[in-house]
């Protein structure tokens, strides 16, 4: 089996870029080993993306927009402050010329429309739950090894774009080096209802143990995203509702009023890796 281009991954970045491809006319094949809506698949969980304008504009341009805007809440104004100091900083999409600055959308609800496009065009055939298992280079093309239902495929292609994240094995494969600065922090997930209103303003708020993020969500809720350091991190999980808010408050501050309610926590440690090449 021959095709012209081969994603190996099929989260955010690999199933945008199947669906920008889409109409050039080209054969695509895109391999992703969790389907989505399962537990392991990590680029649909119960996060929240805060979209640039510029992102929402390539969604638009690839047909993706119009099925996400609904559940799409606009950022109009961010407010940056660093706690302990008098300053801040605000940017207002009024005085920029757009509508919006950003706009913050739950990463199920992006995963759901870019499969369904994936299904719905012919020259894209999706693989999935598959695993690429090798990869060898001929002389006119790559060989992508494809594990799927206990069958082994053999896939030719003329370029393999490796999506399939931080730890890709497809890098691997080819031998380009990676380097990962692990940051010593934690990203604590949750969302809040406070008595105001968020007006959607997205809030950064520099701490002594890393930034909080407020972002504005649907149903008048916020989307927290607050950086601490790993054992800090531990601590807010286990602690019950009322004393993680009251830590949060301190944190910070009362520009929404007292937060009354709290979700699910859920934490994510923070690193960066970068590889030492872009292609091979």
């Amino acid at each position: 089996m021959t095709v012209d281009v081969v994603i190996a991954g099929g989260g955010m970045i690999g199933a945008s870029l199947a669906v920008a491809l889409a109409p050039l006319g080209l054969k695509v094949t895109l391999v992703e080993s969790a389907p989505l809506g399962s537990e392991s698949q990590p680029s649909f969980d119960e996060r929240t993306t805060a979209l640039s304008n510029g992102s929402r504009r390539i969604y638009e341009s690839i047909g993706v927009w119009r099925s996400v805007a609904p559940e799409a809440t606009p950022i109009r104004r961010i407010h940056i402050s660093d706690r302990g100091r008098f300053g801040f900083a605000r940017i207002d999409a009024g005085e920029q010329g757009v509508a919006a600055l950003g706009y913050v959308l739950a990463n199920r609800a992006l995963g759901t429309a870019l499969w369904e496009r994936l299904a719905a065009d012919a020259n894209l055939t999706v693989r999935c739950p598959a695993t690429a298992t090798g990869l060898a280079a001929a002389p006119d093309a790559l060989n992508l090894e494809v594990e799927q239902a206990g069958e082994t495929l053999r896939i030719g292609c003329q370029l393999l774009i490796a999506a399939d994240g931080a730890h890709s094995s497809i890098r691997q494969a080819l031998g380009i080096d990676a380097t990962t600065w692990d940051y010593d922090q934690v990203a604590v997930i949750t969302n809040v209802l406070a008595q105001k209103f968020h007006d959607h303003i997205a809030y950064e708020r520099f701490t002594p143990t890393g930034p909080i993020a407020v972002l504005p969500i649907a149903e008048a809720r916020s989307a927290v995203v607050w950086t601490l350091v790993p054992e800090a991190a531990t601590r807010a999980l286990a602690l019950p509702d009322g004393e993680f808010v009251a830590d949060l408050q301190q944190a910070f501050g009362t520009r929404l009023g007292r937060f009354t309610r709290v979700g699910r926590r859920q934490s994510y440690p923070l690193a960066l890796t970068r590889s030492g090449r872009q292609s091979a």
